[in-house]
């Protein structure tokens, strides 16, 4: 059996959350065709930035 996970479809980022000193890495897979595509990409990147300010 040959498992194929990605035809071409998928996008993956990989971004660093930074909280308290700890570098949490952190990945996002998304569907090209998805219709949020750019609202999912920014909301995620504003995570990463975001993440570690609530003290």
């Amino acid at each position: 059996m040959v498992w194929k996970y990605n035809d071409g479809s998928l996008l993956k980022e990989d971004n660093i959350a930074l909280i308290e000193g700890v570098e949490i890495y952190n990945s996002l897979l998304r569907h090209k065709a998805n219709k949020r595509l750019i609202k999912i990409i920014l909301a995620y990147k504003e995570l990463n930035e975001r993440a570690g300010d609530n003290k």
